[in-house]
């Protein structure tokens, strides 16, 4: 070892700043007073005393898979590092070790996942900007192509597949991302659906169903509704009808439809794809509840659906008017029961049954006397729009995930009647509101405009 004495300060050369980092800090801390109107001076001090040291022992020792004693050792010094030295240990010792690694990484022989030791620099050398673009870039390629030859052996049932490859949803641009997830993802998770996967009321497996569900935050949600409707419903709504034809108790029916509605992700809802293969389910329930032939899933049901939608929209309020007709058949066979025409037990369950219906249809209580009294959501914002004295109708052309936007005031919204939610434009996002919140946009919307408006004199 040898001393360095600058200023009253001695270093001593040969120490190890990934195993001490802390030491010499004092020193240099007081060469930077020293030198403060000599920044050149004192770059090039700390260049050829602290940069050589670590240069020294990152390229005999350090590791990339161990980021934390060089990320501390940066973190420690960030205060006394001129930006040129800084840059010199990222390109001399970090960034090559990393590519090194990178390329070497195989998820396959049980290495270290690779997020743990990638990601902790990603702050740094995003915080850096354009100065790191290309390498970052070049990195990123590199782990992109990783992730592609990983995911292209690996099946569904790998949860570390998942684990592996969704921390880096964040990190890639969604373009990116997206192509990933439909080229190595989802073909197999539609796969695995399709040759795997059984619905079975009296024994229900659901490994290869949470195989898929375990991906739902990670993959964008249409191409999960792809997934599932290619995949999934075809199963299922297949199952529903085979079971319905056995005459199974209408109680069962209920529970086993509530529970896989607690499986599937509550934002699934809102797709309308999803939303019509929920309610086809519940037609054919309806159906066998009504002692009607039950509607065989398939391409003539399609076409017959697809009739529909050609002649006429269905109004909104049309979902109401079916539950009160079926409200209407329950008063109706009520009388029939005091006659003594219909056995008490199967009266009760037809009942109950039909209340679950108009339950599920409408979103809210089975009260009898209620239903025939209740609005739509969109009956409610009318009524808001009105007693304020304000606009509210549809905007030509607009539309937001499938949904129908409207214009409330000077508010664009748009209205989920499924979910009986509300989603107002804010700046560049929807946000759920409530009305009240609604009213608060708009007064603050006319309020800025107010104030932006020129003043004639």
């Amino acid at each position: 070892m040898s001393l360095v004495t600058f200023g009253g300060g001695t270093l001593t050369i040969g120490w190890d700043p990934l195993q001490n980092p802390w030491l010499g800090f004092d020193i240099v801390s007081s060469w930077k007073g020293l030198l403060h109107e000599e920044k050149c001076y004192y770059t090039e001090l700390v260049r050829e005393i602290v940069l050589s040291e670590v240069r020294m022992t990152g390229l005999n020792s350090w590791q990339a898979e161990e980021p934390e004693p060089m990320l501390a050792f940066l973190e420690a010094w960030k205060e006394l590092l001129p930006g040129s030295v800084v840059h010199d240990i990222l390109d001399m010792v970090v960034l090559p070790e990393l590519r090194v690694s990178i390329q070497l990484w195989e998820p396959n022989l049980g290495s270290v996942p690779i997020h743990l030791w990638v990601h902790p620099w990603l702050p740094l050398l995003f915080e850096l900007g354009n100065a790191y673009q290309l390498e970052l870039e070049e990195l990123f390629g590199t782990m992109r192509l990783k992730l592609c030859n990983f995911l292209c052996s690996w099946h569904p049932s790998d949860g570390y597949g998942y684990n592996i490859a969704s921390l880096w949803k964040a990190v890639f641009d969604s373009t990116t991302w997206e192509l990933l997830m439909f080229r190595y993802v989802v073909p197999r998770l539609e796969l695995v659906l399709l040759e795997d996967f059984e619905v079975n009321p009296a024994n229900q497996k659901l490994d290869q169903f949470n195989w898929v569900m375990r991906w739902a935050s990670a993959i964008p949600m249409h191409l999960m509704v792809n997934v599932m409707v290619k995949g999934f419903f075809p199963k299922w709504i297949e199952g529903l009808h085979l079971w319905l034809k056995t005459n199974p108790k209408f109680e069962d029916v209920a529970n086993w439809y509530r529970d896989w509605k607690e499986l599937i992700p509550k934002e699934f809802y809102a797709n309308e794809s999803i939303g019509r293969q929920l309610e086809f389910g519940l037609g054919m329930m309806n159906q066998a509840v009504e002692e009607m032939e039950v509607a065989r899933p398939g391409l003539e049901e399609k076409s017959r659906v697809a009739g529909k939608r050609q002649d006429k929209a269905v109004p909104a309020t049309q979902t109401n008017l079916e539950a009160q007709t079926n409200m209407d058949d329950i008063d109706h066979e009520l009388n029939l029961k005091e006659k003594g025409k219909i056995d008490q037990v199967q009266f009760e369950a037809k009942k109950r049954a039909v209340a679950f219906l108009a339950d599920a249809k409408l979103g809210s209580t089975t009260d009898v006397d209620d239903i025939s009294h209740q609005m739509t959501l969109k009956d409610v914002i009318e009524a808001e729009a009105q007693e304020h004295g304000l606009l509210f109708r549809p905007k030509p052309g607009r539309m937001y995930d499938g949904h129908q936007v409207y214009g409330f005031g000077s508010v664009s919204i748009m209205v989920d009647f499924r979910k009986e939610k509300i989603y107002a434009q804010t700046e560049e996002t929807w946000s759920l509101v409530s009305l009240e919140r609604l009213l608060e946009l708009h007064k603050n919307k006319e309020t800025m405009s107010s104030r932006m408006r020129p003043l004639h004199t």
